[in-house]
């Protein structure tokens, strides 16, 4: 495994760094790579520590029960912020949306703690 920077241009025209993990191997006598994007962290032991965190929260925010999603709104009639319940297709969406990201990100982290042990 070893540590790729590639420089990319911002949209405000400003350049930029980023980090890869890339593993190499060969298979069927041709060299394959595996690359995982670490984005700023030149470390990836950094970036599983983090992307731990991130997973917990999402865990966190999948346990909440449907009838208590709850939105803030601004209400003209009082002037204010207001907490408002969110209807039940609504938050099965957002759930569903949640779970979909939470898989996503957990297979990555799965993939490159798998990759780093080798």
């Amino acid at each position: 495994m070893f540590i790729r920077t590639r420089k990319i241009k911002l949209k405000n025209g400003e350049l930029s760094e980023i980090y890869q993990a890339v593993f190499s191997y060969r298979q069927s006598g041709k060299v394959k790579q595996e690359v995982v994007a670490l984005g700023k962290y030149s470390n990836p032991a950094e970036y599983l520590q983090d992307w731990e965190r991130y997973l917990a929260r999402m865990e966190k925010d999948l346990r909440v029960p449907l009838d208590s999603y709850r939105e803030i709104r601004y209400s003209r009639l009082f002037k204010r912020l207001i907490l408002v319940q969110v209807p039940l297709k609504i938050a099965q969406k957002r759930r569903m949306k949640i779970m979909g990201k939470y898989e996503r990100q957990k297979s990555k982290y799965a993939k490159l703690k798998r990759l780093c042990k080798m």
